[in-house]
């Protein structure tokens, strides 16, 4: 154990490709697939800080954070406000064993372009070798925006939500589930990354672990959301944001500037005693 509580955890990496795009037919396919409201959240530093303060605190055998006042824990009503997710529906789950050649082919056919057999292992591909979501105009067909809807949730999904600890690939199995946007739109995504940020976290509480997989923008809106004495100085949630997540309201770029200037981030020890003290 750390007994400075100086250890620095390092989350998985945070995908900054996931901008968010102003061609109206990509904005709808995002709104029928279900991730709309979370393709706002961005350009908030991580605070390695409080994190590692409340990783500290996780109990995996009831998964929750134990805190003086009690046990504290994200639940699904937290994702669907916060994030903006769908938390009923089909389950997102299986295990796809595919050859090679066949996840080659689902990448032309869905995303536009064709890995190299050195950028792909089993299911799992090198998160470089995906392209950056390419400008739309408005000559573009259907099918052009329809894979630049693709590659913006594959960044989206492998790069900020389902993260690899690795944070060098990106799980192909989540392709098969974007194919059509009207079936994605049914599945149960804010579930899925409930379940796999508390997988990281199980792994997290381990004290020889150092990086932390899982996404943990949701763990630190949700810590600034209903512990807000933990909230930096200078992160104002915006009023007028209408029809996006309550997340999105501390993601706005008004947020940002207050955020990258106002904000210094607190050693470990500091977040350690600002949770003893609540």
């Amino acid at each position: 154990m750390d007994l400075d509580f100086n250890a620095r955890i390092k989350p998985c990496r945070y995908d900054g490709q996931t901008v968010m795009p102003s061609d109206e037919r990509m904005i709808n396919y995002l709104r029928i697939a279900g991730f709309y409201g979370v393709s706002h959240l961005r350009d908030i530093r991580l605070d390695h800080s409080l994190i590692a303060a409340l990783i500290e605190r996780w109990r995996p055998k009831v998964h929750a954070f134990h805190l003086p006042f009690g046990e504290v824990g994200i639940t699904l009503q937290d994702v669907e406000v916060l994030l903006e997710l769908k938390v009923d529906g089909l389950a997102v789950t299986g295990r796809v064993k595919c050859p090679i050649e066949q996840w080659k082919e689902l990448c032309s056919r869905l995303l536009g372009f064709t890995p190299l057999d050195r950028f792909l292992k089993q299911s799992k591909i090198n998160s470089t070798a995906i392209p950056p979501v390419p400008e739309l105009t408005a000559d573009s067909t259907d099918d052009e925006v329809q894979v630049a809807t693709r590659l913006q949730l594959m960044h989206l999904l492998g790069g900020l939500l389902f993260p690899e600890s690795t944070n060098l690939v990106v799980n192909l199995a989540l392709l098969p589930f974007i194919e059509d946007f009207e079936v994605c739109g049914q599945y149960n995504w804010g579930s899925a990354v409930l379940a796999y940020l508390y997988r990281g976290l199980c792994k997290g509480a381990d004290h020889h672990t150092s990086v932390v997989g899982g996404y943990m923008l949701l763990l630190q809106l949700w810590a600034w959301e209903r512990l807000p004495m933990l909230r930096p100085e200078g992160v104002i949630a915006e009023l007028n944001i209408c029809d996006l997540p309550v997340g999105a309201s501390l993601s706005s770029s008004l947020t940002m500037h207050y955020f990258l200037n106002c904000l210094t981030i607190a050693r470990p020890a500091k977040r350690f005693g600002q949770l003893e003290c609540l």
